[in-house]
């Protein structure tokens, strides 16, 4: 089962001009007065739908993750506005300041660092104390973050144009709600062409 990226920071964002993959909503002449745009119309964009914004992280799943290429990567990757790269490492121990060197000789810098550690909450307090050294000896702007919250921090720094970087390993585990359930099982209907 995959999980499918916070749709509140993947994202919606909300522009002024029309795109082919926006969808406007409309007001009526009462609601008009209020609005922000000169004609009372809003659009939505779906950032990982956007061309030339970059890769972008769809989904993920024990196993890896999906791209907006429609490419899927196995196991734990190191993503680029551009470019995705194997990362080897097994799991969250192996984060340490030999797996994350290729990071400090990029040219140029990257803005930020994102690690998506998993899922493990008591693990960020370890990283944090163990990367502190390194954070600051090599200068680098590092947000460590539970793999769901590293996807939707990259997806949207990479769409504001920012050169970021993501050291992303699976998670182990994956939390579903029942608004997931219902949209697979929304999914399998038009899949399969059945009402229940």
């Amino acid at each position: 089962m995959f999980a499918t990226v916070s749709r509140s920071f993947l994202g919606l964002l909300v522009r002024a001009s029309g795109h082919q993959t926006s969808r406007s909503i409309s007001f009526s002449n009462a609601q008009r007065s209020g609005a922000y745009d000169s004609d009372g119309k809003t659009t939505i964009t779906i950032l990982n739908n956007e061309p030339g914004l970059g890769l972008m992280v769809d989904s993920y799943s024990k196993v890896g993750f999906r791209l907006n290429n429609g490419s899927f990567v196995v196991g734990p990757i190191a993503l680029f506005p551009k470019t995705v790269l194997s990362w080897n490492v097994q799991s969250d121990e192996d984060i340490n300041e030999q797996s994350l060197d290729l990071f400090t000789v990029l040219e140029p810098r990257p803005d930020v660092l994102i690690i998506g550690f998993g899922n493990r909450p008591e693990f960020k307090i370890q990283l944090d104390r163990l990367l502190h050294t390194f954070r600051v000896k090599k200068k680098l702007n590092l947000e460590i973050l539970p793999t769901d919250r590293a996807v939707s921090t990259f997806n949207f720094l990479n769409a504001e144009g920012r050169y970021v970087v993501a050291a992303m390993i699976p998670p182990k585990a994956i939390n579903t709600t029942d608004d997931d359930y219902a949209m697979s099982r929304d999914r399998k209907k038009k899949l399969y062409l059945y009402d229940d």
